[in-house]
């Protein structure tokens, strides 16, 4: 039965959808079997029911070809589909860390001014108190220096 499914026309053609419709079938033919004791009170198939079987499935074979090229069909596209998606996620991703990045840089240069803010605010406040003094002490009359 393998050769009706899987056409090898040489060592490098793996025939995929072969294979896969070679194992739909041995998927079918445990059914088979199962439905069948199920069925019969145990009993398992006869070699003629068996071979009755088998030849009525050599005539599905090519539909069920067709249904494994759908099957790969469909998986390629899943994948397609979550490719793409691992990329726009990633492009998310890369767009928030490039948000990111302009955020901190705009956090460091704020923290840059504030930081020359203080220190001028700083520098201010004790001209002021020098000065303050000063003119404290010249009120009061005293020579400071």
């Amino acid at each position: 039965m393998f050769a009706l499914f899987v056409h090898e026309h040489s060592e490098q053609h793996y025939d995929l959808e072969g294979r896969i419709a070679y194992a739909e079938y041995k998927l079918k033919k445990r059914k088979f079997y199962a439905d069948h004791v199920e069925r019969n009170g145990g009993k398992v198939p006869t070699s003629a029911q068996v071979a009755s079987w088998v030849e009525a499935q050599t005539y599905n074979v090519e539909d069920m070809r067709e249904k494994a090229v759908t099957v790969l069909e469909t998986y390629a596209e899943l994948q397609v589909a979550n490719v793409e998606e691992a990329i726009a996620e990633e492009g998310e991703r890369r767009a928030l860390a490039s948000e990111a990045g302009k955020a901190l840089q705009s956090l460091q240069g704020m923290r840059f001014r504030i930081g020359s803010f203080l220190l001028s605010v700083g520098a201010s406040v004790t001209a002021s108190l020098i000065l303050g003094a000063l003119l404290w002490f010249y009120l009061q009359g005293r020579d400071v220096l």
